[in-house]
């Protein structure tokens, strides 16, 4: 219903400065829902119809990580009110985090691509072991930006 509604719309939307602005910030507010999707992409993959593919996908990823920074920091703030570092033995907490960063980049990639709500257990994990944040913000947006660009040509050849 989603696309429908994004279909229907896309013949009074015309691509402009504001309606790319518009979909950014509701790209942003619904990545920044942690654990209960709002999957307003369908919306949008009606829109690709009258909009180009590439900078909807730009609009809608970049939106889209920046919404998903709300789990990353979710994590932060749960290791620093949790006093996580004073319950785990600290030789074993180092290991694990040096693992973890060593594949982070790939893991948010792969979680930002597939679409499913297991993507912000990885905000919050890479918020959890310090990640910086745009060690965060670059995989997240790449995975999103390449899953939307797939989507939205689609949609652009379908609709």
């Amino acid at each position: 219903t989603f696309a429908l509604l994004g279909f229907y719309l896309s013949s009074f939307i015309k691509p402009a400065k504001s309606s790319y602005f518009l979909i950014f910030i509701l790209s942003a507010a619904s990545s920044a829902t942690i654990l209960f999707p709002a999957p307003v992409w369908f919306f949008f993959l009606g829109l690709a119809r009258t909009f180009d593919p590439i900078t909807l996908s730009l609009t809608v990823g970049l939106g889209s990580a920046l919404g998903e920074i709300s789990g990353y920091f979710l994590g932060r703030g749960i290791r620093v009110l949790g006093h996580v570092e004073e319950r785990i033995d600290k030789r074993g907490l180092e290991h694990l985090v040096q693992r973890m960063k060593e594949s982070a980049a790939l893991w948010l990639f792969v979680l930002s691509f597939i679409p499913n709500p297991v993507a912000d257990l990885g905000g919050i994990a890479a918020g959890l072991i310090r990640l910086s944040p745009s060690n965060f913000f670059f995989p997240v947006f790449f995975g999103k930006f390449l899953r939307f660009l797939i989507l939205f040509y689609i949609g652009h050849q379908v609709f």
